[in-house]
């Protein structure tokens, strides 16, 4: 059975820097973890320790599929957080 796969998404704001306890609780409980960031969320976060937490570096930002057939890059997602969202 597959485990059930959590996205964390940061953006620009101090508490996407503690990204690193959300994947360490969510791996300690069972799930597989990716992240996915906001170009400003970049200098709160360390990129190098999320890679080796999750395997991959964070996904910075969206690119839509020049072809709506492209596969998925980011495996899909059982659960999203996003970290944190500040809305004005």
């Amino acid at each position: 059975m597959k485990r059930p796969h959590l996205l964390a998404v940061a953006c620009g704001a101090g508490p996407g820097a503690d990204i690193g306890t959300l994947i360490k609780i969510a791996q300690g409980s069972g799930w597989s973890t990716s992240v996915t960031a906001t170009p400003s969320a970049i200098p709160f976060l360390d990129v190098n320790r999320i890679e080796g937490m999750t395997g991959a570096a964070p996904r910075i930002g969206f690119d839509p599929p020049a072809d709506r057939d492209q596969r998925r890059t980011v495996r899909k997602a059982d659960a999203i957080i996003t970290l944190s969202v500040s809305l004005g």
